[in-house]
């Protein structure tokens, strides 16, 4: 008899063990599904609110390109949600310009978007044929252009890939410049 009254409570008590294990996890199941609907909430309420439509779309450290020019390469659409502007797509963009040596992209809450821009700067003229090209100091052709601005000229000719003759050419224009 005593036997059977331990067997029962240990029955019971396993029972009870798994009991609690089965609500346990029901309760962690409730948890993440009141989360996971909290978080579609929040993103379309972020995404939907007038209050973060961009409203603003500045551009800084740019003095040879227009801000149209730049802001024309972002392609950012006003009445947005700020959230959902490509910050890393429109970097890549400006980004992949010749004129452009460095671009960072921010979010200013809650309803602005700054594209502050590094532009090369012309070290040299290329001069190919009859054209001129603007150079800059790491080699980089930056446009076409009529005038020398009284830079530097480097002559095509020889046997040198372009690249090669423009890093040399660069290079001794450098070592020159630092030598006064």
């Amino acid at each position: 008899n005593h036997r059977k009254n331990w067997v029962r409570v240990r029955e019971r008590t396993v029972l009870s063990f798994s009991h609690r294990k089965r609500r346990k996890r029901v309760k962690i199941l409730i948890f993440l599904v009141i989360l996971c609907v909290l978080g579609w909430g929040m993103r379309r309420f972020l995404l939907t609110a007038p209050y973060f439509e961009v409203k603003e779309v500045a551009v800084q450290g740019n003095d040879r390109l227009s801000n149209d020019q730049v802001l024309g390469w972002a392609n950012v659409t006003l009445k947005r949600s700020i959230f959902a502007v490509n910050i890393k797509e429109i970097s890549r963009v400006i980004a992949s310009k010749s004129q452009i040596k460095r671009v960072e992209i921010r979010r200013i809450l809650p309803a602005k978007v700054l594209i502050v821009v590094e532009e090369r700067l012309p070290f040299a003229c290329l001069s190919r044929g009859k054209e001129l090209f603007e150079v800059c100091d790491d080699g980089v052709i930056i446009k076409k252009t009529i005038d020398s601005m009284n830079l530097p000229v480097i002559r095509m000719a020889g046997s040198f890939s372009l690249k090669e003759k423009l890093s040399r050419e660069v290079n001794i224009l450098l070592m020159a410049q630092q030598l006064g």
